[in-house]
């Protein structure tokens, strides 16, 4: 390490190692929670927090949120103020009206205070001369009228008040969920108690005890929006054997009644967000033209369901249901009955409907899915109306959510820590088109941080290219059914952040970058593609207006004939020998497992071989111990004692 001696003078046993120094001294205790931004910005400010107070510093915060002060200075000036309502009060016996008007007489009490802020303005008292003249209806003010009714108590809200109203974290155990039918009730979609978003744990765990603090400020954060719960494993065991709990921590959403699993990141954003999205009311929200374009600029993939006023509820039902796979994506679908979307669209959409109704016949209906941004042509429709009318609802969900599954990726997606395993390991088992690309290194090419992440976003924009065209070609492999070849998926991934994977796994090193693979996540397997990388000179880069000239030389490093080529071949078996992500102990793990699984299942195909072939090793082995077991007995033999 660079700096080896100061991390041994500070104590560092581990990296990374983080700690707390106050005023340049280091504070007891390391950071127990995830290495998240998240996390580590709360955790910052707590001790920003911690300091300030003990420095008798004052809070940013607190002077920023400090309510104002209320205008009450000019009441309080005056004295005689708080006696002057008393006055006008016999007034109202001597007044000749009916008892309606009566009950309006308090009214002045607050024209002092009124009179205290505006000198200038006429004063209450001019009520009084009328007053004077109340003697002489003596009957009149014997009996003063009775004070104004006090306005009606609220009436007390019955039922459930709406998801999370007091923005607290719920404990199972607990009011108002103090046992397994009380927790029921209230996920069910008969409860009425909306989305809850239930945490399933053990106070032994470490990851739960290092995301409680996050689970909890998010109970504040979807105050009205959705439940937030936690259910203790170790102290109600046989609950969460109810619920299926094998892991933990287990973080479900339960909207209507059906459970969606969570697992994305566990701090406070990331939860949030997909909380948002998963917790919101079921249905797809309906969108019009001007609202599509707004959200094909935020979302990379967007799904738009195009129906008319013919088409069977049933159907869709079916889109509505399917959508629930998109819940763990960035991807959204929206409905849209909207004639001027209709109308833009109408080539992908198909009329009529397998499903029989009023209607059906003539209706018009298609589920498009636009990708980075593009609303000028789809990327792929899909129709539920072809689907087979003997189908249930839920099988007819299936198969559209098959094909959503499929479509969620945008036309080029980025590999990264989170994604990774949905990307490489996709559910469809969909080869992909993995471009391992650089910021630094360019064909042997070392370049600064600017020009070089201008150059590797003229490679990437050359892959998108790559992507759309596979896309387009027809019977190219990206726009093959699912049913004779699996689609191909088109990614990236940094090769600086990911060096030491990339170098393990692919055998992708620095100084042959960038580089083009197809990897099978299914079978570990890869092979290289076409790529012509052009070297780039550091004389052309030192000048930023040759910059652009590089960039376009830069963008040639492909060749999407060549690529789509290939990617044909090796869809049909005649491309080139295939290379195994696996370590060696890996494959050789594997190829005796293989082996003994190819022997039992020979085994149970012919039963009396083997059991002629087991005898006869039996037999072989029995004779070899006898002959071993002879020899030594008539061996010479030493005496003596040996340690």
């Amino acid at each position: 390490m660079a700096h080896a001696s100061l991390c041994a003078r500070e104590g560092v046993t581990q990296l990374p190692w983080l700690k707390v120094y106050r005023d340049g001294t280091q504070q007891p205790g390391e950071y127990p929670g995830d290495r998240e931004y998240g996390d580590l910005s709360l955790f910052v400010e707590a001790e920003a927090l911690a300091y300030r107070t003990a420095r008798a510093a004052v809070d940013p915060k607190a002077v920023q949120e400090q309510p104002p002060a209320a205008p009450a200075q000019p009441a309080a000036a005056n004295p005689a103020a708080p006696a002057a309502p008393a006055a006008p009060a016999p007034a109202a016996p001597a007044a000749p009206a009916p008892a309606a008007p009566a009950a309006a007489a308090p009214a002045p009490a607050a024209a002092p205070a009124d009179q205290a802020k505006q000198p200038d303005a006429a004063p209450p008292a001019a009520a009084a001369p009328p007053a004077a003249a109340a003697p002489p209806a003596p009957p009149a003010a014997a009996a003063p009228p009775p004070p104004p009714p006090p306005p009606p108590a609220p009436a007390p809200a019955h039922g459930p008040a709406g998801p999370n109203p007091n923005g607290e974290l719920l404990s199972f155990g607990k009011a108002p969920l103090e046992n397994d039918a009380a927790l029921q009730q209230w996920l069910s979609k008969e409860g009425g108690r909306g989305a809850s978003f239930v945490k399933f744990f053990a106070p032994w765990c470490p990851h739960c005890r290092a995301m409680a603090p996050a689970f909890k400020q998010l109970a504040g954060s979807l105050r009205s929006r959705v439940n937030v719960i936690e259910v203790d494993c170790e102290k109600y065991s046989a609950t969460c054997r109810t619920y299926r709990i094998q892991s933990f921590p287990t973080l479900r959403m339960y909207n209507e009644g059906e459970a969606t699993e969570y697992h994305g990141g566990r701090n406070h954003d990331a939860m949030q967000r997909w909380a948002l999205k998963a917790g919101a009311g079921h249905g797809l929200p309906e969108i019009d033209d001007r609202e599509l374009g707004d959200r094909a600029r935020e979302q990379d993939v967007l799904f738009l369901y195009l129906h008319t006023a013919g088409t069977p509820q049933r159907e869709m039902e079916a889109v509505a249901h399917a959508s629930r796979v998109l819940l763990t994506t960035p991807a959204h679908l929206y409905r849209s009955s909207s004639q001027l979307l209709l109308d833009r669209y109408k080539a992908r959409l198909t009329q009529g409907s397998s499903t029989p109704g009023a209607g059906a016949a003539e209706a018009l209906s298609g589920l498009l899915v636009f990708k980075d941004g593009n609303l000028v042509r789809p990327a792929d429709a899909f129709y539920p109306s072809r689907l087979a009318a003997g189908l249930s609802l839920e099988q007819s969900s299936d198969e559209v959510g098959a094909w959503l599954t499929e479509q969620r990726f945008a036309s080029v997606t980025e590999v990264t820590g989170t994604t990774f395993s949905e990307v490489m390991e996709n559910k469809h088992g969909a080869r992909v088109v993995l471009a391992a690309l650089s910021d630094i290194n360019h064909e042997g090419t070392t370049l600064s941080t600017g020009s070089g992440a201008a150059v590797r976003d003229a490679e990437l924009a050359t892959l998108r290219e790559l992507a759309n065209l596979a896309r387009d070609v027809p019977g190219g492999v990206s726009a093959s059914p699912r049913k004779e070849a699996p689609r191909v998926i088109f990614a990236w991934i940094d090769a600086d952040r990911w060096a030491s994977a990339l170098r393990k796994y692919y055998n992708i090193k620095p100084e042959r970058l960038p580089r083009l693979i197809l990897a099978d996540g299914a079978t570990l397997e890869y092979w290289d593609l076409p790529s012509k990388p052009v070297r780039l000179d550091h004389a052309v880069l030192a000048d930023d207006a040759n910059l652009a000239e590089a960039t376009k030389r830069a963008r040639s490093w492909l060749s999407p004939p060549d690529v789509l080529r290939a990617l044909d071949d090796l869809a049909k078996g005649r491309g080139g020998k295939s290379r195994s992500s696996r370590t060696y102990i890996d494959r050789g793990v594997r190829n005796a497992g293989g082996a003994i699984e190819n022997l039992f299942e020979a085994t149970l195909r012919h039963p009396f071989l083997s059991f002629v072939f087991l005898a006869a090793l039996a037999a072989g082995l029995a004779a070899y111990m006898r002959r071993a077991t002879g020899a030594g007995l008539a061996g010479p033999r030493l005496d003596g004692k040996f340690d």
